[in-house]
């Protein structure tokens, strides 16, 4: 298992819709790039019972489309809450065939693998995030 530390912001996302979550990953080398990386993958689970939510269990991710070469700060996306030195992955899981949050007032653990190019796979620390029911 790599070394990886992660900086992730947790909170509330609103039932059945998606959420952006960003993190800057570390390697032994440094902040990850995309030549470290050959694949990513996501997970949602529902916390209630550890089960898995139809639609977002080992969903390929792009790396060209989530991960970044250089950091991007709070002047790149306003919603990044970490530290100064910003964040270097982020992305949205695709709520068009099924919806990621489905039941409110329940939690869930988004988790992220990274299979890098030398090395063994390994998970990010899940975020956890509590779903909350629309007011409209």
């Amino acid at each position: 298992m790599a070394d990886c530390i992660l900086v992730k912001p947790c909170g509330v996302v609103i039932q059945n819709n998606t959420a952006l979550f960003m993190a800057r990953v570390i390697i032994a080398t440094g902040d990850i790039l995309q030549a470290d990386i050959t694949s990513l993958k996501y997970t949602i689970r529902d916390l209630t019972d550890d089960s898995p939510v139809v639609g977002h269990t080992d969903v390929a991710l792009n790396k060209t489309l989530v991960v970044f070469d250089t950091l991007q700060t709070k002047a790149d996306n306003a919603l990044w809450k970490g530290g100064a030195d910003g964040f270097n992955l982020a992305f949205s899981p695709d709520t068009t065939a099924n919806e990621a949050f489905p039941n409110a007032e329940t939690k869930y653990s988004v988790t992220v693998e990274i299979t890098p190019v030398t090395g063994e796979p390994f998970e990010l620390t899940p975020w956890v995030v509590l779903a909350a029911k629309s007011s409209i």
